[in-house]
């Protein structure tokens, strides 16, 4: 039997797979039609930085890592165990440095999380292109 106390956490943690989507589409649609221009926060692009930091960062190791490579994706992919193990630690690593730094910035949790859903979709040549030149 589910009790209260468990639907709630269920609900908290499908929050961010349902609102934050909802809430990316809502800017993307004010970006799209308002007259206005969309220009992101400090604090936003702060978070875009680290991102994408965070996802070239990651590429990049596992592309000199991993003996495969997706040409579909354009993604390098492990071979083996060991070099899963590789990636992985490195992209823990990652992980925490990210985080961490966010906090040491002010970077509130909804904006670092909106920040992640546009920059996780990036390519590597946009990445690369962000790292070298900026937005």
């Amino acid at each position: 039997m589910i009790d209260d106390e468990d639907r709630k956490i269920e609900v908290m943690s499908n929050w961010s797979e349902v609102c934050l989507p909802m809430r990316e589409a809502e800017t993307a649609f004010k970006q799209e039609y308002s007259c206005i221009p969309y220009e992101p926060s400090a604090e936003y692009k702060r978070a875009e930085a680290l991102w994408a930091q965070y996802y070239f960062s990651c590429e990049a190791f596992d592309r000199s890592v991993c003996s495969r490579f997706d040409d579909k994706r354009k993604e390098a992919l492990p071979a083996n165990e060991v070099e899963l193990r590789l990636i992985n630690q490195h992209a823990m690593r990652r992980w925490r440095e990210l985080h961490q730094e966010a906090r040491w910035g002010g970077i509130s949790r909804e904006v670092l999380n909106e920040a992640k859903m546009s920059v996780g979709r990036w390519s590597f040549d946009t990445l690369t292109h962000y790292i070298n030149h900026g937005r």
